[in-house]
């Protein structure tokens, strides 16, 4: 049997990622009840309450998501020169549980 060597085409542009770390809450809707701000994550949520407790809220049919951080764009994509912002960018948000004990 012969066996066939498809080729995969590499995509139009290349896939960038950024990881963002976040804090962690267990819904992600606004300060709530027992969940009034995110766990673990920087410095700033230690004493307020940042915009990242409304990450993964839909809108439009996309995913919305907040990091409140400095990034070097060109550490991303190195042809990013000065610019603020980049397109076709996939962003994985991570958190580590916070326990207790």
């Amino acid at each position: 049997m012969a066996k066939s060597h498809a080729a995969i085409a590499p995509p139009a542009i290349p896939t960038r990622v950024l990881f963002a770390w976040v804090g962690e809450m267990t819904y992600y809707a606004g300060p709530q009840p027992g969940d009034e701000r995110p766990k673990g994550g920087g410095d700033y949520t230690k004493d307020n309450v940042g915009h990242e407790v409304f990450n993964f809220s839909q809108y439009g049919g996309r995913l919305y998501g907040y990091v409140a951080a400095s990034i070097n764009l060109k550490r991303i994509d190195p042809i990013a020169g000065g610019r603020q912002s980049a397109n076709e960018l996939a962003t994985s948000y991570t958190h580590c549980s916070v326990l207790s004990g």
